[in-house]
């Protein structure tokens, strides 16, 4: 699930959207009114730090996926959603002690940057609106931007010391092993004229006929917003326009005007332009493309190393039952 309101920060790790807050170290909850201290259930351990589930369910609702769910979510969805949640969860809260580890800190004038950019995607109100409906504050998400800009500034460290370059070989040697992905479909150029009745269509088609240019007929005919580019569709490919479009794009003759054709819109006249044959982009259009591929493959490559062995020195414990047992009993509430 993706959130707009993070559009912009690079995504080098799958975090939800908010995911701010610190749970508390222990489960043992004070009891005012009755002097005693009642345990509370835990799902998730790390280095003896509890996290407790209405710390996690707090969090789950207010900043992460939670927050936009539909009350009708269906429980094997809410847990799948729960569950990857807790793995996130755990997660951030080891890279964070990680990064702790190496000194790596971010100024309060990159994240107060951070957060200019991000309100600047949003009205004032709706921004506003946003933390509301999160229960969250402006220095609740300050934290936020603080964790994940220094999750980010330590996973690229890791991944600048270790990686290595892209080299002319590699490009060529993804080009030939994986051909299908640069194929280009055939393709076809056609201009319409679109109109309410047929017979405005077979006067204009008859006009076109004697000698009137097709585009300037579209321009001072076609009642469509194309009708200013002389009724020019551009290049499609098969599946992409309507299927009537497809029937005429890709059979009839190149720089003939079709016949009137009847559809749910009004009635057309067609002009097929031009159609380009399927064929396999050359190595000099996509070497860019591959060469970036292949650079975030092999930094994601790192990445999932990288965290494979954080998480490895760490007594980690996660708890799921906690988390089905509580959806059973929402479901019988």
């Amino acid at each position: 699930m993706s959130y707009p309101f993070l559009r912009g920060f690079s995504r080098i790790i799958v975090f939800t959207a908010f995911n701010l807050l610190f749970v508390s170290p222990g489960c043992l909850e004070h009891d005012e009114d009755k002097g005693s201290t009642e345990e509370q259930p835990c799902v998730a351990m790390v280095d003896g730090h509890e996290i407790t589930l209405d710390d996690f369910l707090r969090s789950f609702k207010s900043n992460g996926p939670g927050a936009d769910l539909d009350p009708l979510t269906k429980t094997s969805a809410k847990k799948i959603l729960m569950l990857n949640f807790l793995d996130q969860e755990v997660e951030r809260r080891v890279l964070l002690e990680e990064a702790k580890k190496r000194n790596i800190i971010v100024s309060k004038q990159e994240v107060d940057k951070a957060l200019s950019e991000l309100k600047s995607a949003y009205k004032s109100d709706n921004f506003k609106l946003l933390l509301l409906k999160r229960g969250i504050n402006q220095q609740d998400l300050k934290e936020h931007l603080s964790d994940r800009l220094t999750i980010q500034r330590l996973l690229s460290s890791v991944i600048k010391h270790t990686k290595k370059p892209i080299n002319e070989l590699d490009v060529e040697n993804y080009y030939n092993r994986h051909q299908d992905e640069f194929k280009e479909p055939e393709r076809a150029r056609m201009r319409q004229i679109l109109v309410p009745t047929r017979e405005e269509a077979r006067q204009i088609r008859e006009e076109i006929l004697s000698g009137l240019d097709f585009t300037k007929a579209a321009k001072k005919y076609s009642t469509t917003p194309d009708s200013a580019l002389g009724g020019d569709l551009g290049y499609f490919e098969r599946g992409v326009m309507p299927k009537i479009f497809d029937e005429i794009a890709f059979s009839a003759k190149l720089g003939k005007v079709s016949d009137v054709v009847e559809s749910d819109y009004g009635y057309h006249l067609f002009l097929v332009v031009d159609r380009t044959k399927p064929t396999i982009l050359p190595l000099a259009k996509v070497r860019d493309k591959i060469r970036r591929l292949l650079e975030a493959k092999q930094a994601e490559a790192q990445r999932k190393s990288f965290l494979a062995e954080v998480l490895s020195s760490h007594k980690i414990l996660k708890q799921p039952k906690v988390i089905e047992t509580f959806l059973k009993k929402q479901e019988v509430q």
